[in-house]
């Protein structure tokens, strides 16, 4: 069975009531399930997606998904996914996959809550998003916060997020964990990537976003690459910055070991 939406907005204001899936078992050859907005003529999307106690494995594709896209002036998707006591596992892509995508002027903000789930052997990572935003004026942020999960096994990072901007778009992207387990994923514990090309802005941290453990409580390894990994790219005049609190008490290790590469600026608050 797959569970999938499908919204389309062209011109005008929608606002959604909370979409409740529980209690599922879903197995197919695509995504498991799979919502999907597209934004565009200055329509606005205010959404709220609530997926608790399903079990959704051996999907050809990602375990959940949330796919959006915004375009144009004036456009707006606001949008909750909240993911409690699920266990996703043996799927064919990530385990939960959020992409959000802006151009034209669009923006997209996401903030996706994961807490009790099980997400485990998935073909891609456990908990994946990403940002991507052409344009002047073009917007797409998310957060992501993790408590009490078991995100273990899967191939690519436990949680990763990837912000990519261009001609003067800005992504933005801030990770929160508490209370964790995250080992044996093979791109690392926890991830971010971030290419910001000439004028682009992408941001993991500085200000409103970070990448932090510091609430504690988290397990966190890397197979092979460091429990945190960050790629920061950035070309000539664009702005690449991540900020990394990398604490843990309580948790194992305290604090995190964290790996860096690129020409961004890469902060780690002691």
């Amino acid at each position: 069975m797959r569970i999938a939406s499908r919204l389309a907005i062209i011109v005008g204001l929608a606002l959604l009531p909370t979409a409740v899936l529980a209690g599922n078992n879903v197995s197919n050859s695509g995504s498991g399930i799979s919502i999907s907005n597209n934004v565009s003529g200055g329509g606005t999307v205010t959404q709220n997606i609530s997926v608790s106690g399903n079990t959704v494995q051996n999907n050809g594709g990602a375990g959940i998904s949330v796919n959006n896209s915004v375009s144009g002036t004036g456009s707006q998707l606001d949008q909750s996914v909240n993911a409690n006591n699920n266990t996703v596992s043996e799927n064919g892509g990530a385990g939960i996959s959020v992409s959000n995508n802006a151009d034209s002027g669009g923006t997209s903000t996401t903030s996706v809550t994961t807490s009790g789930n099980t997400v485990t052997n998935n073909g891609g990572g456990g908990v994946a998003v990403s940002n991507t935003a052409t344009g002047t004026g073009s917007t797409a942020s998310a957060t992501v916060s993790s408590t009490n999960d078991n995100i273990s096994n899967n191939t690519g990072a436990g949680v990763s997020v990837t912000n990519s901007a261009s001609d003067s778009g800005t992504a933005t992207a801030s990770v929160s964990t508490t209370g964790s387990t995250i080992s044996g994923n093979t791109g690392g514990g926890i991830s971010t990537s971030n290419t910001a090309a000439s004028g682009g802005t992408a941001t993991t941290g500085v200000t409103t976003t970070t990448v932090d453990t510091s609430p504690g409580g988290n397990t966190v390894s890397g197979t092979p690459p460091a429990p945190i990994v960050v790629v920061n790219n950035a070309a000539p005049g664009a702005t690449n910055a991540v900020t990394i609190n990398n604490s843990n008490p309580a948790g194992s290790p305290s604090p995190i070991g964290v790996s860096s590469s690129g020409g961004g600026t890469t902060t780690i608050i002691p």
